[in-house]
């Protein structure tokens, strides 16, 4: 199959650029898509979300199947995430743990996927005094809510900031509350 090429830009300053990203692509060709069969799709009678094995990608003459195949899976789990109604969402996930059991562990939502992001740490406690710094270290540990501390100067001031991931945040503020209030 030729490369096909995009040009950008007129006369001197026209650069090219290959269509189809060349050897290494993961997309397939709408011939390709013709020649896999039914069973590589999450949802076959309407032909939606592919999820082929790496045979079926070399039977379709695609080239880099083990790359595309991987590709193809995350793509399938990432879409029907967004657009699937719940019932696509368990067939394609159900078809992608059959297939490739490390990607549905890493990316499936359904299943403790990894969703996005992890949530940032909220900011739980500010203080310039460095014995209610090391008091609330202490009882932070001992109720066993992780946190990472930021200190920084500010002026004449050392200061230290505490801070939580969310879901531990109203217990870790109650402890740090009640050992500064006590001292």
């Amino acid at each position: 199959m030729a490369t096909r090429w995009r040009t950008r830009g007129k006369g001197s300053s026209a650069r090219h650029f290959p269509i189809h990203g060349g050897r290494g692509r993961s997309r397939l060709t709408y011939q390709e898509r013709q020649k896999l069969p039914p069973s590589a799709f999450a949802i076959p009678e309407e032909e939606k979300y592919p999820v082929p094995t790496v045979e079926q990608l070399r039977e379709a003459g695609v080239p880099n199947p083990e790359k595309a195949a991987e590709t193809h899976a995350r793509n399938a789990l990432a879409r029907v995430s967004t657009d699937g109604s719940e019932s696509e969402k368990h067939r394609v996930c159900r078809l992608v743990n059959q297939r490739h059991p490390e990607i549905h562990s890493q990316f499936c939502e359904m299943h403790g996927g990894r969703k996005s992001d992890p949530p940032k740490q909220k900011q739980i406690f500010r203080t310039f005094d460095d014995a209610s710094a090391r008091n609330a270290q202490a009882e932070l540990r001992k109720a066993g809510i992780p946190f990472n501390i930021t200190h920084s100067k500010t002026g004449s001031f050392n200061m230290v900031e505490f801070h939580t991931a969310p879901k531990d945040e109203n217990r870790a503020f109650r402890i740090i509350d009640e050992e500064v209030n006590t001292r």
